[in-house]
């Protein structure tokens, strides 16, 4: 039994893959970072009430894990990256 084609799930990790996938370069910016927090925000919010808070959780765990691979590189020299 999978996600209906038509379902919120579908919709939501689609949409979830779309924002990691926008986002998987880290950037030293404050654009960036601002732009990040705006549409995880976006991201939760859409899909609060049908997720049971499991859209924030997945925002708020892409958020951490930009942020730490953004140290990562930063403490390699690396700030900007292509791909991790």
């Amino acid at each position: 039994m999978g996600f209906q084609n038509d379902g919120w799930e579908r919709r939501m990790f689609a949409d979830y893959y779309h924002l990691a996938e926008k986002f998987w370069q880290t950037d030293p910016s404050d654009k960036y970072w601002s732009k990040l927090i705006d549409e995880m925000e976006h991201f939760a919010e859409k899909y609060k009430d049908v997720s049971l808070g499991f859209s924030h959780r997945l925002a708020l765990e892409l958020g951490n894990y930009l942020e730490r691979k953004y140290y990562d590189l930063k403490s390699k020299g690396e700030e900007k990256n292509e791909a991790v």
